[in-house]
């Protein structure tokens, strides 16, 4: 999940189409101006999903019931259900999350400010939830290399929150 935001008197009344009196002392009124996602390449559905988890981590058996209740009918994979056959280790695991989770990124991010009207430069400060992985350098360090930020540009990774990270 990326959050972009923008600073400066000129980019305030850009972002909000608002002066800075508005703003008060309570801080900046917050706008989402744009919104984009990316997938990944592989999609399947919600049973080939189980019947993997099945099949390849028999000790997640009891676990059956959350891929029946969780109301997901579509999942996406940055690899083919095939790869969970190989024996993979954490290095290799982590590897594929973050190339790929870093390439995502970056898609809906480009895709976002783009959507926003603005340029990469505007961004202020950006906010990166992963319910996946870790990354060292985090992934927004990366992601703020990648699309050129301007250096000041605040930023806060969030992880290990599962899938409430989106939520906080």
């Amino acid at each position: 999940m990326f959050f972009g935001f923008s600073r400066g008197d000129t980019m305030l009344q850009r972002v909000t189409g608002r002066n800075n009196e508005s703003f008060g002392s309570a801080g900046l009124d917050a706008e989402i101006l744009s919104l984009a996602t990316a997938v990944p390449k592989y999609r399947f559905a919600q049973g080939e999903a189980l019947q993997c988890v099945k099949r390849h981590f028999p000790q997640l058996s009891h676990l059956e019931g959350v891929f029946a209740n969780t109301g997901i009918a579509t999942r996406y994979s940055c690899v083919p259900l095939d790869w969970f056959r190989q024996g993979h280790c954490w290095a290799d695991r982590n590897a594929i999350y973050e190339e790929s989770a870093l390439k995502l990124l970056e898609e809906a991010a480009r895709l976002a400010i783009s959507g926003a009207g603005l340029c990469a430069r505007d961004i202020a400060a950006i906010v990166v939830v992963s319910s996946t992985g870790l990354s060292v350098p985090s992934l927004d360090a990366r992601l703020a290399n990648r699309l050129r930020l301007n250096p000041a540009a605040e930023r806060l990774p969030i992880f290990g929150l599962g899938c409430a990270g989106g939520v906080t």
